[in-house]
């Protein structure tokens, strides 16, 4: 029997994907490959800034320093005033998790890959669940499997009686290899059809 239902921020709840930011920016697909290069195969933004060890407030100063020419697209990019424009929340898929709360038969937690300032971001959506593990805080990410035991830790989760939604298949896998069952959630639409199945199932 299912009792609790984990959710992935970052393509379930809130639109982490490169559209949105690439018309923000305003730049050129050779001039977002560049930019994104930079900026995301950088370690210090896996292993530093995703691990909470750097700030990203910080990691964007250092970005800056190194490559003055893209101050304005890295501060889009980072500055927290700016996460409602770059993070956007997927509102039908939040109301759907808030129509799953207010029924009391589950309960609801987050596990995310996310920064010190998307954490603080958020917040109301946070508080929306019972509880949650982020990477930020817990200093270990998706798909390490300790990521998830924290979470079952933490909760006394009997891991068969949980469900995972992730948009990345490798965190669904890593996931499904510690007994949570796993649903890969291939656009933000489907996720009211996948929660119903994975139930029903």
């Amino acid at each position: 029997m299912i009792k609790s239902l984990i959710f992935d921020l970052g393509g379930v709840l809130i639109d982490d994907g490169d559209n949105v930011l690439d018309k923000f920016l305003d730049l050129t697909p050779q001039e977002s490959q560049e930019i994104y290069k930079l900026v995301y195969e950088d370690s210090r933004w896996s292993q530093g800034v995703m691990l909470g060890k750097i700030s990203q407030i910080d990691y964007m100063q250092t970005l800056i320093q190194e490559y003055p020419e893209h101050k304005k697209t890295i501060e889009k990019m980072f500055l927290p005033g700016m996460q409602p424009i770059v993070l956007p929340i997927f509102d039908k898929n939040l109301e759907y998790v808030l129509r799953l709360k207010k029924t009391g038969k589950y309960n609801l937690y987050i596990l995310s890959n996310l920064t010190d300032e998307t954490y603080k971001y958020v917040k109301n959506i946070r508080d929306v669940f019972d509880g949650g593990a982020y990477s930020c805080i817990e200093g270990v990410k998706k798909p390490d499997e300790e990521f998830y035991a924290i979470l079952l830790r933490r909760y006394n989760l009997n891991p068969e009686e949980c469900v995972f939604f992730d948009d990345r298949e490798k965190n669904v896998q890593a996931a499904e290899k510690i007994g949570i069952k796993g649903a890969l959630v291939k656009t933000p639409g489907e996720l009211e059809y996948l929660v119903a199945k994975m139930l029903n199932s």
